[in-house]
């Protein structure tokens, strides 16, 4: 049982400390220190120990654990991190380590045992981005997600005896609008004149029409591989096909492979840590065991966001476009074996993709084109294939979501559908025939 009342010998113990002097002397110190829950307490004076003795078998009593109040946010942080980085995706990899370098930093010498909620919300609502602006709501969940998930490890270590993480809401903020726009969806109409804009061009337009007709997601577009895509003639004339998901094209970020920086942060190759890209022996910041294909750069090839393939049927017109535009790049380099690439072979960045995509739109005539993303086309064939009354189980094998669920997320119901629903309950309760009366 732990010595809540002071029932047993855990009393404060005297001991000297000697420190030499530059002068040749010697200076001796009394202090006093005591062992509770294996963990040493110690004050420079008798009461200053009795009292952290007193806190610690409070703790124990109310925890079954004595807080390590010499622990700090930062040496613990970035062990935790050399632990666990490992076990995570490159993306993971890289916003733990933001996190930990350039956030946590203000903290590094914050005792874990001194955070609590509040410290926590504070932390959060102090976070700047670049230029010192005000965090996004993004940036801060991301900050939070790891300070949970090393203040967990840390109570698995008997340092602290909760996770004060667990008590701090969810960040939110000025940007949650821009997950709203991004949940827009094309109508009929604008799908249409983006699908007819892109036809003059069979270069450019057959990614486009890639991206209009599957609702793939743009990683997912920019790392198709000629291999997967496989086609079909029909007796009609057109042709047939589907594409397999295999990978997705991906940024991967690179580490310094020739030592340790000095004190003023440069690596033994000249570089600071910035400049790792550069450094004749970089690494690439991956797990053991993770499978990708280095292209162009940072981009490379990754497996994706589901860890496993599967196959989107292509209708027959995007199937007949498909293997026109084939034909005529086939002449281009292509050293990766893309089927969308730069007449050069290069795989295309996702900036040169966005901006090729509102220009399109611009072209088309959708508003705001600026404001828009490739990424709505996705809740749009969703949404689209839903109104067809294509199965959901069959919408989600073919956009490659984790659940159903996450397909009705992302679809859109027309006004004309919901109203339609609900006349049924005229049907049901025959409402016409009491002609809207009530008594």
């Amino acid at each position: 049982m732990p010595r809540g009342h002071r029932t047993g010998a855990i009393y404060p113990i005297k001991y000297v400390q000697r420190k030499r002097l530059r002068s040749g002397g010697e200076r001796t110190y009394t202090r006093y220190h005591a062992k509770v829950d294996g963990k040493w307490v110690s004050g420079k004076t008798y009461k200053e120990c009795d009292e952290k003795i007193r806190k610690a078998l409070r703790e124990k009593v109310t925890w079954g654990v004595a807080s390590n109040h010499s622990a700090t946010l930062g040496p613990y942080a970035r062990e935790w991190f050399d632990m666990h980085k490992q076990t995570l995706d490159p993306n993971s990899r890289k916003n733990y380590r933001i996190v930990i370098e350039r956030h946590l930093k203000p903290y590094e010498n914050l005792k874990l045992a001194d955070v609590n909620p509040t410290v926590v919300r504070r932390m959060l609502d102090r976070m700047t981005a670049w230029g010192r602006r005000e965090a996004s709501v993004n940036s801060k969940s991301m900050m939070r997600a790891a300070l949970a998930l090393i203040f967990k490890s840390a109570v698995a270590d008997h340092i602290i005896p909760t996770n004060p993480v667990e008590y701090a809401p969810l960040p939110k903020g000025k940007d949650r609008p821009v997950f709203v726009r991004s949940r827009e969806m094309f109508t009929d109409e604008q799908v249409a004149a983006m699908l007819r804009e892109a036809a003059r061009d069979l270069r450019d337009g057959a990614i486009e029409w890639f991206r209009l007709l599957t609702g793939m997601r743009q990683g997912e577009i920019l790392g198709a591989v000629l291999e997967d895509l496989k086609l079909f003639p029909t007796d009609h004339g057109v042709w047939e096909g589907y594409y397999t998901v295999n990978w997705q094209l991906q940024p991967i970020s690179r580490q310094h492979g020739c030592g340790e920086p000095d004190g003023s942060g440069r690596y033994p190759c000249g570089y600071l840590r910035r400049g790792s890209y550069r450094c004749p022996q970089a690494v690439w910041d991956v797990p053991p065991g993770f499978d990708f294909i280095p292209l162009d750069g940072s981009l490379c090839l990754v497996r994706p966001k589901t860890g496993k393939p599967r196959i989107v049927p292509l209708p027959p017109m995007l199937a007949t476009a498909l293997h026109r535009y084939v034909e005529h790049v086939g002449g281009e380099p292509n050293p990766h074996g893309l089927l969308f690439h730069t007449p050069d072979g290069r795989p295309f960045t996702a900036a040169q993709d966005r901006e090729r995509f509102r220009d399109l739109m611009r072209r088309a005539g959708i508003p705001n084109a600026d404001e828009r993303h490739g990424h709505e086309c996705r809740r749009t064939v969703v949404s689209k294939l839903s109104s067809e009354g294509v199965d959901p189980g069959k919408i989600q094998r073919i956009i490659g979501h984790s659940s159903i669920a996450m397909t009705e997320y992302y679809r859109d119901i027309p006004q004309e559908e919901l109203l339609a629903g609900m006349e049924k309950l005229d049907e049901a309760y025959d409402l016409k025939q009491m002609g809207g009366k009530t008594e």
